[in-house]
């Protein structure tokens, strides 16, 4: 029988909390693994491991800690929490639900409980009175969380429970041309493009199909002119620049990508232009095929929507962080991460505290490295390493490191990295949003 008292479980506690506040995800793995060998029984301590394994992108653990934690008698509130935005990233939304509701009840004055169970409820009211209950204790918090919680308040305030994104046409299948851009100097592609029609204007709109954004983005000259009602300002994260960049979110009244097509359309705009020589005007991630098989077919430049098929095969989970959809990398002999599937990155990237102790790296002169707002902050080249997924391997040479802290502070789960065109470009990329998978095939002129 352990010695250990209650004091010593809140003490233990509290410092895996505090590095993981500190964004030390190694350090908080190997403190809450120390405690959890030693009181694997301990629901607290059970939540504490299983907390810093979902912090640090491991979610495959987190599950096998995490799991069944609400089953026992009085299960800790950050348990539940952690166990919630596990079901969410998962696509469980109901199962998601009711561990946020029951992670309330257990832990009604944890401000990070509020926030975080704010992404999975039942109705946008709901959100918005959690995030009203985090405002009122996030003294000393995090003020880029802060100002986001008050953001999305605002936002709810003037949404409502509005419908979005309302299905006016969906065939079964649909193939949608993707149109290279290239790089005039080096010849290689640097993205694709899907040309939307936005609005009731016939002429689409030229958009950079960029996985890893979580919708639609448009910029706000082009968004006018296509009948775009803003209905508020909004700060969003990331990106380039300072990666903080004011924007406005609102409608438009119809989206259409060839026969398929939408109605109460929701997007976001900036001032910011987002290529110098207008070759597109926004960007458009994969979360509006929801639903749909989606296949990249970068070598026959065709994107494919399928309403059903058969599973493609052994195929990789994949999870949603903040509406972007996360894959499980492997680093070399270093372990894995979480990268974006970004197809809007030209360039495999990792974080630049991954990049400073993967072995072999070899860290090489600053680079531009064009992101939403801006040029990405700490961008260097890369050289010495490889990442892998699904057995295929980056090469290792070329790749991009960039500071992602940010992204993964507001996130609450570490970001490793993005997984570029470079990679994903040298497939058949198959997204099935259904079995929440994602599968590389060989592309069809190998």
């Amino acid at each position: 029988m352990s010695r250990e008292q209650p004091d010593d479980v809140v003490a233990q506690e509290g410092r895996v909390r505090a590095l993981l506040a500190g964004q030390r995800w190694r350090e908080a793995l190997t403190e809450s693994a120390a405690h959890f060998e030693s009181n694997p029984g301990r629901p607290r301590i059970r939540t504490t491991r299983g907390e810093a394994l979902f912090r640090a992108g491991r979610f495959a653990e987190a599950e096998s800690v995490l799991q069944e934690i609400d089953k026992l008698e009085a299960p800790p509130g950050r348990g539940l929490m952690t166990l919630g935005r596990l079901r969410e990233a998962q696509g469980r939304s109901g199962e998601a639900v009711a561990l946020m509701t029951a992670a309330i009840e257990a832990a009604p004055g944890d401000r990070d409980v509020l926030y975080w169970a704010s992404g999975s409820s039942s109705s946008r009211a709901e959100a918005r009175e959690l995030l009203q209950a985090y405002l009122e204790l996030s003294a000393g918090d995090d003020p880029d969380r802060i100002e986001a919680a008050r953001g999305s308040i605002k936002f709810y305030d003037e949404l409502g429970e509005s419908p979005i994104w309302l299905t006016a046409n969906r065939p079964e299948r649909l193939e949608l041309p993707l149109e290279p851009i290239w790089d005039p100097y080096g010849g290689q592609v640097l993205g694709y493009l899907i040309r939307v029609q936005l609005g009731s204007k016939k002429k689409p709109v030229p958009l950079l199909l960029d996985s890893g954004s979580p919708g639609l983005f448009v910029i706000e000259r082009v968004a006018r002119k296509r009948g775009f009602e803003p209905i508020v300002e909004k700060t969003v994260f990331g990106g380039g620049g300072d990666q903080r960049h004011r924007t406005k979110r609102g409608f438009f009244s119809s989206v259409a990508f060839g026969e398929l097509s939408f109605t109460s359309a929701l997007a976001t705009t900036s001032k910011a232009e987002m290529d110098p020589t207008g070759r597109y005007h926004g960007l458009i991630g994969l979360s509006v095929f929801n639903g749909y098989r989606v296949t990249l077919d970068f070598r026959r430049k065709l994107l494919v929507l399928e309403s059903d098929g058969e599973p493609t095969g052994s195929a990789s989970p994949y999870w949603t962080v903040l509406g972007q959809f996360v894959v499980q990398v492997e680093l070399g002999s270093d372990g894995s991460g979480l990268f974006l599937l970004d197809s809007g990155a030209t360039r495999t990237m990792v974080a630049g505290d991954w990049a400073e102790r993967l072995a072999g790296a070899q860290l090489g002169r600053p680079v531009r490295v064009q992101g939403f707002g801006g040029g990405m902050q700490g961008a260097r080249s890369l050289d010495g390493v490889a990442v892998s997924f699904q057995g295929q391997h980056s090469s290792r040479t070329g790749l991009r490191t960039v500071d992602l802290a940010v992204r993964s502070r507001l996130a609450g789960v570490e970001i490793a990295g993005f997984l570029g065109l470079d990679f994903l470009g040298r497939h058949r990329v198959v997204v099935d949003t259904t079995r929440r998978t994602v599968r590389l095939l060989p592309s069809a002129a190998d």
